[in-house]
């Protein structure tokens, strides 16, 4: 509250409250409360236009509302698969065949690469490769073939297992056939190989190390042709145009995969690994020249290739 004084000579009104002279006619003023009267003052009051009034928020508010809306759904949308291209139509992927309540042992891994279809002459008619050796023929080939596995090469399927790499490959060019994996302790394999080379049980195949590979087959034609294949001397079964075209078109994730060089071929190795029953009606319902093995909740789906014959 200021205090506002009268100049009593000239009538002008004094607002220093401390001022001794008049600022108009120079008179002295009174230094004593008496001479001046307070003055109220209306107190000061800063106004200030709220930019969210009422109609402000509400439409803020069904901004807000629209917003977490059109989130929400495209969110849903997504998760749903609507805007993936690469999503599978549901129901069975075309060109397959689902073998319910089979299932194999075998663990179901990605492929980076089938780097053993590199070691495989390209003269192959069929190959399998796969990531459990031990799994594989325990489940599929016939009874009987573990023990002739021990046989021909002194390993045992646990010791296959225990010394091989998971990775093996399969594989039959006209009335031969090899198997062929990765070793991981050299020095035992050899003793083992070594053990068998001198007996007479090998039922016609011989064992060999290659490298850091094991090879086993009953053709010497056929080591020698792998040998040649492994020192690059030889084209491998990786470089062909059909084995190129069924890797680039088939699923990178399974527990099998299974090539052949013509459909026929593949029904004849689908019959060898299924038996006639099964591996005759997989080789109707299937078309191209190369499949997938890959679990699934109900069993097992055998993918082939989509442009095959």
């Amino acid at each position: 509250m200021l205090r506002y004084r009268i100049c009593a000579h000239c009538g002008s009104t004094i607002e220093s409250p401390t001022a001794c002279f008049c600022y108009h006619c120079g008179l002295a003023l009174e230094q004593t409360p008496d001479n001046s009267f307070p003055v109220k003052t209306p107190p000061l009051v800063v106004s200030v236009t709220s930019v969210f009034s009422l109609r402000g928020r509400l439409f803020f508010f069904l901004l807000l509302i629209l917003v977490f809306s059109i989130a929400g759904t495209g969110f849903y949308w997504f998760r749903s698969g609507s805007f993936r291209a690469s999503k599978l139509p549901s129901g069975r992927p075309e060109n397959a065949v689902l073998l319910q309540n089979f299932h194999f042992a075998a663990p179901d891994l990605p492929w980076a690469k089938l780097s053993l279809a590199e070691l495989v002459p390209d003269t192959a008619d069929s190959a399998v490769f796969g990531r459990s050796f031990a799994d594989f023929v325990s489940k599929i080939i016939p009874e009987g073939q573990s023990l002739k596995f021990q046989k021909i090469t002194g390993l045992t399927l646990a010791e296959a297992q225990t010394y091989l790499e998971p990775d093996f490959a399969f594989f039959k060019s006209g009335s031969s056939s090899a198997f062929l994996g990765k070793i991981k302790a050299k020095s035992f394999v050899e003793q083992k190989v070594d053990e068998v080379k001198n007996s007479l049980e090998t039922q016609g195949f011989s064992p060999l190390i290659i490298g850091e590979y094991l090879l086993v087959t009953d053709s010497p034609e056929l080591a020698q042709l792998t040998v040649q294949t492994q020192a690059k001397k030889h084209l491998n079964l990786s470089l062909t145009t059909p084995f190129s075209e069924a890797w680039r078109r088939l699923p990178h994730q399974g527990q099998f995969f299974f090539f052949a060089a013509s459909h026929d071929n593949l029904g004849q190795l689908l019959t060898t690994v299924f038996g006639p029953d099964i591996g005759g009606k997989l080789s109707g319902k299937i078309r191209g020249q190369a499949l997938v093995v890959t679990p699934v909740s109900s069993g097992t789906l055998l993918q082939g290739t989509i442009d095959g014959k």
